[in-house]
């Protein structure tokens, strides 16, 4: 991991996660500190759209967005942890895993944080619900002026054919040893954060005590990835049926005007 961290870029980005955005007592000027007092408190599950707006917007930011991963995966890690025979919290994980896989663009990561967000929000009922709720805010989202200037630099025309593509090849890759390894990269990626704390009392206990949780989970996944994998596959599969839906609609929406 890269030793620099914009430190005001971690802490908007971990404050939406947390039930607290404004924190109660002055936050440590150590961004690795900061990251483990935000990790620290409850998940924030019902996040607000505009809060999972920013959190589709930072995937586009390097470094940072592994971060976030990280939060998310300490979340899912506490969940199962609590709750380890509900395969719901084994499918939240995938979709957090998923976002550790390096072949998967930051756009196309941004995107899927909307719809998985939305998703999460409805505990993996009412999926058609989810995507359609997600849908708007995945427009907004594409139509940020960062977005539109990276679309311009890959030439892209059609947004939505683009990110459906993008999403059939990560689709293709959602097997057992990927999610795997995109779970060995993330306790990594953690083992760096907590060891940048190893000096600090009570904080150095707390990511310890972190990464042996995320470890354990990680000691029986084996036993638990299998069962979730098609059904996480299942949900990447309508995100992209939505996505082609949204072609057929806009192209519906020209073809009507004449």
């Amino acid at each position: 991991m890269a030793e620099v961290v914009q430190t005001t870029q971690l802490r908007d980005a971990l404050a939406w996660a947390t039930n607290e955005p404004e924190p109660k007592h002055e936050a440590s000027s150590n961004p690795f500190v900061w990251f483990w007092e935000a990790v620290e408190g409850d998940f924030n599950e019902n996040r607000t759209t505009g809060q999972i707006l920013v959190d589709a917007g930072i995937s586009m930011i390097p470094l940072i967005d592994q971060v976030c991963d990280i939060r998310d995966l300490i979340a899912d890690c506490k969940k199962i942890g609590k709750a380890p025979a509900d395969s719901w919290t084994w499918v939240s994980l995938l979709l957090t895993l998923i976002g550790l896989f390096p072949s998967l663009g930051s756009l196309a990561k941004g995107v899927l944080k909307i719809f998985f967000a939305f998703i999460r929000r409805e505990g993996g009922l009412a999926v058609e619900k989810a995507l359609n709720g997600a849908m708007t805010w995945v427009i907004t989202f594409l139509r940020r002026r960062d977005v539109q200037l990276f679309l311009k630099s890959k030439r892209v025309d059609e947004v939505f054919q683009w990110l459906a593509d993008e999403l059939k090849s990560l689709r293709g890759k959602i097997n057992t040893a990927a999610v795997m390894a995109a779970f060995d990269r993330g306790i990594k990626v953690l083992d760096t954060l907590a060891s940048r704390v190893n000096a600090i009392p009570v904080i150095s206990a707390k990511a310890k005590a972190a990464l042996e949780q995320v470890k354990s989970v990680r000691e029986v996944a084996d036993k638990y990835i299998g069962a979730a994998l098609q059904p996480t596959q299942r949900l990447v599969d309508k995100v992209i049926a939505k996505l082609e839906l949204q072609i057929l609609t806009k192209q519906h929406a020209i073809l009507g005007k004449h």
